[in-house]
């Protein structure tokens, strides 16, 4: 073979490489919510809030290691393997007791995307929530202050919010109490010098034994606020 096409087929083989190189996939976390705010929670308890994780990449995602930050937990993940276009929950547990006042924590995501921060390559994406840790809830009154359910006895909870102020408050739910109870809003506004009414039961798929969860709402008018209502309950054989 002569010199000039063992260059040409050298310089094809490299061009090949190059090629399949800029073609080869890349995965892409996608974080549709990366602040959340509990608002207004009770000292001593604990609140819930499920995150999403979402592979907008064109190759898989790898989650090696979520790490919370002090004072919260995290549900194991579904699966750390995330296909293009998949996604799966990141479930937030976060223990009040030993805080006070405000707050502001983060959950670090590892994984095998790695994405550029100001000068430097990093494998860790963020999440963030925050609460007001206080034994009342603000500008309204809520009753009771945390819900108790079971299966037996006390088969639903009404929740009275009672609106002091001159202004109307409209609710509106950010985090939704576990899948297996119902939640019911007769009424999404919470009249000046009002009260509004939310109704919690357990649903046909309430699982058997204790479970706990939560519920934050959203309430808008001149001031607007979140609260977390904490959940308990027992489930029974029917």
């Amino acid at each position: 073979m002569s010199t000039i096409p063992r260059q040409i087929a050298l310089t094809l083989i490299v061009i090949h490489l190059i090629a399949g190189l800029s073609v080869a996939g890349e995965p892409k976390i996608r974080l549709p919510e990366v602040t959340f705010d509990f608002g207004y929670t009770p000292s001593g308890l604990k609140a819930y809030h499920r995150y999403w994780l979402v592979n907008d990449g064109d190759d898989t995602l790898k989650i090696q290691r979520v790490k919370p930050g002090c004072g919260c937990t995290t549900v194991p993940l579904p699966s750390n393997v995330i296909s293009p276009g998949d996604s799966v929950p990141l479930d937030l547990e976060f223990d009040t007791q030993k805080f006070k006042g405000k707050v502001h924590k983060s959950v670090s995501i590892y994984s095998n995307e790695m994405v550029r921060v100001d000068t430097a390559t990093t494998n860790v994406r963020k999440i963030y929530f925050t609460g007001m840790i206080e034994d009342s809830y603000g500008p309204v009154k809520v009753t009771p202050t945390t819900a108790y359910l079971d299966t037996l006895g006390k088969t639903e909870q009404v929740i009275t919010i009672a609106n002091s102020s001159a202004d109307p408050l409209t609710l509106s739910v950010t985090s939704p109490p576990p899948d297996y109870l119902l939640l019911q809003i007769p009424n999404a506004e919470v009249p000046a010098a009002g009260k509004a009414q939310l109704v919690l039961k357990p649903g046909p798929q309430t699982p058997i034994g204790a479970y706990n969860g939560s519920l934050t709402l959203r309430l808008e008018g001149k001031e607007t606020f979140s609260l977390t209502i904490p959940i308990y309950g027992m489930g029974y054989f029917q």
